[in-house]
């Protein structure tokens, strides 16, 4: 309520309610916001008089306008065009803008439901990671623009590791662990137990997202290989995200994207009191049901540790947990992409969650 009351969301444009370099001059709910420089700010002057922020409904229409110029730049930072799109734009026009591509903190990944008993077994797990040529799909996909993953943490993030590096590729290890596990390949290539139970599993992702739908192919093509049966779903990301994952309705496996902040405890998607169920009321964020004793020990102690060495001996453990032990698959790191004027100067893409746009004070004409 105090959302929709308060005179930021009812009158914006209501002087002194900004003490930043610029204030909303103008105020258009779902096509554009205009900034002016805020007279009564102390700090740097800003370079611009004034920014136009335009609201563009996707990112066809988006690229359209950048083009035709109505558009001068188009920030990332989860915002933008997609990857595919701005290398796209950089074959066909590579000197009329500057392109920048900064890796940031959404970690792509496959999540497992735990409670799924195939994938209960972290050898299967682990199998299904050494059949992916992750490098080969990064490059393939994105030009090597994305970061091959070892887990969730990025190798700029403070709290990061060498010490656990990203799995190589090996099927021939995979499908020996898979037949230590008790899989070998039935008549038809896939992969069966003494049971007779098909190794197949469901993999979901988000609806009418291109880039998704060829990963999911790539992982599936990498998987079929093993004599693992995959079959392909999407469900809109209002679904995915608001129903099936908070409930755990997924079968077997849920391909999407984490974002986290810098040097953030991930309690609430590896600690066991945050698997979602009706006792917390579907609060929890650990989708797949991971649950292990020293995991949450080492969160417990990460959210109160103050002295740096005790904190990256901490998130060091638990990246080796989280590599032994496969709640998620981990892929890359998601760049975000950045088409911007030649002749602006001053933009600094940030990799995470503070966007660029909140040092605009710094941007001017070159």
């Amino acid at each position: 309520v105090y959302l929709r009351e308060t005179i930021y969301h009812r009158a914006p444009t209501t002087p002194g309610l900004y003490n930043g370099p610029y204030v909303i001059a103008d105020y258009q709910s779902g096509a554009a916001i205009v900034l002016e420089r805020n007279p009564y700010w102390a700090g740097v002057k800003p370079g611009f008089r004034r920014i136009v922020l335009k609201f563009v409904g996707s990112t066809a229409a988006l690229l359209a306008n950048l083009l035709a110029g109505d558009v001068d730049m188009v920030a990332g930072e989860g915002i933008g065009l997609t990857i595919d799109q701005v290398l796209a734009l950089r074959r066909q026009s590579p000197e009329r803008f500057t392109y920048l591509f900064r890796p940031s903190l959404t970690f792509e990944q496959v999540l497992f439901n735990l409670a799924n008993p195939i994938l209960a077994d972290p050898r299967v797990r682990q199998a299904l990671l050494l059949a992916l040529d992750r490098s080969r799909m990064v490059d393939r996909l994105f030009e090597g623009l994305q970061p091959v993953a070892a887990t969730w943490v990025n190798p700029r993030d403070a709290d990061f590791t060498a010490s656990v590096p990203p799995t190589p590729y090996d099927p021939v290890r995979a499908r020996a662990m898979l037949a230590e596990a008790g899989w070998t390949p039935g008549p038809d290539g896939v992969c069966v137990n003494a049971a007779g139970t098909r190794l197949s599993f469901e993999l979901l992702s988000t609806a009418g997202n291109r880039l998704r739908d060829l990963e999911q192919l790539v992982l599936q093509t990498a998987w079929r290989a093993v004599c693992v049966e995959t079959t392909l779903r999407g469900e809109p990301a209002s679904t995915l995200f608001g129903e099936t994952l908070r409930h755990r309705q997924f079968s077997a496996m849920a391909l999407f994207a984490w974002t986290s902040a810098p040097g953030e405890v991930p309690r609430s998607r590896f600690a066991t009191q945050m698997i979602p169920d009706a006792a917390n009321h579907f609060a929890g964020a650990d989708y797949g049901g991971f649950s292990d004793p020293v995991m949450d020990a080492d969160l417990a102690s990460a959210e109160t540790a103050f002295d740096p060495a005790a904190r990256a001996a901490l998130f060091a453990d638990m990246q080796r947990r989280f590599a032994a032990l496969l709640p998620a698959l981990p892929l890359f790191f998601r760049s975000e992409a950045h088409v911007l004027p030649t002749w602006l100067r001053g933009f600094q893409p940030t990799g995470h969650i503070g966007l660029g746009c909140l040092w605009a004070e710094n941007w001017h004409p070159g």
